[in-house]
């Protein structure tokens, strides 16, 4: 089922092949790398901070050193990978470690340390947002009592408290002018969903925010072409394409589609069988799953001749 708007990778790609079977899986591996390598270049959307002209200069911050867990980082990331490299399994790092073992799966899904140690690539939201233009607005014109401010957009719908509207109010008292309004920026898994769904099932907003999204970072263009590449050879069975399709993934500078590339060839005459053949063996697993869900609802307590029997009666 399609969700309206922004909503999760799509995994319907072709009516003969979703059943189950390597393309499938490979469609639901694709999904997942993409999601992954479009929260890595999230960065590159962020708009551009601009700060708001004062009639007082504040005082310069004090630089941030590196903490205690920035140092932390530096030690185990090095560490997850020297170990994977020496055939680790990733709860027995994570054993080893005394880490968390999603840790141990960030660690090697991140390449690159400095992308562990950078800024947050989310901004965190407030509820002071939708009103700020109207406080700036009414300090502009001299009323500047966090009180009757409080009292004013509370009436409009304001439901934080008195703190956090005076924490913004300190902060844009003295200012010319407000800050304007910055763009949101979508989620990987939104990103992920534009790429992976078909062109023809967009809406005319959702393609120009994909094109806008790739014109602002390069690598995103990349990786829905890609992404895009493959899900054709999916839904055209075009399976003598896929030698081809592997080989720009390997010479593409995003490793998750590099790993996703990888994983194809450890399986590479099913997934090659699966997007060229017509024939699925997803009426055989429909029907393995059915028995097993008939099977859970016994609770283990009836024997092999009633599950027989339900299962003719199913039928």
């Amino acid at each position: 089922m399609r969700r309206s708007g922004w909503g999760p990778p799509e995994k319907d790609l072709h009516s003969r092949h979703l059943a189950g079977g390597p393309p499938v899986l490979c469609s639901r591996n694709l999904s997942d790398a993409v999601e992954h390598a479009a929260a890595r270049h999230r960065r590159c959307l962020q708009p551009e901070p601009s700060t708001p002209a004062r009639t007082t200069t504040a005082p310069a911050a004090p630089t941030q050193q590196p903490g205690l867990l920035a140092a932390r980082v530096q030690t185990l990331h090095p560490q997850v990978h020297d170990l994977t490299a020496r055939g680790w399994g990733i709860h027995q790092i994570a054993r080893h470690l005394r880490i968390d073992p999603k840790t141990v799966r960030r660690y090697l899904n991140t390449a690159d340390i400095a992308q562990l140690l950078g800024p947050a690539s989310t901004a965190r939201t407030s509820l002071v947002d939708p009103f700020k233009p109207y406080l700036q607005a009414r300090c502009n014109e001299g009323v500047t009592s966090t009180n009757q401010l409080l009292a004013e957009i509370t009436a409009q719908g304001y439901r934080g408290g008195e703190r956090t509207l005076r924490r913004y109010l300190i902060s844009i008292r003295g200012t010319e002018q407000a800050a304007p309004p910055q763009p949101k920026v979508p989620s990987a898994r939104q990103l992920a969903a534009l790429i992976m769904r078909p062109d023809a099932r967009l809406t005319s907003d959702e393609r120009d925010a994909l094109a806008d999204a790739c014109t602002r970072c390069p690598d995103l263009a990349t990786i829905r072409d890609l992404a895009q590449g493959f899900t054709d050879l999916v839904r055209e069975l075009r399976g003598t394409d896929l030698f081809s399709w592997l080989e720009q993934a390997d010479h593409a500078d995003v490793h998750e589609l590099r790993r996703f590339a990888n994983g194809i060839r450890k399986d590479l005459p099913a997934v090659t069988a699966g997007l060229t053949l017509p024939w699925s063996s997803g009426a055989v697993e429909g029907n393995v799953n059915r028995i097993k869900m008939i099977k859970r609802q016994m609770y283990g307590r009836a024997n092999f001749d009633l599950l027989r029997k339900r299962v003719l009666a199913g039928n």
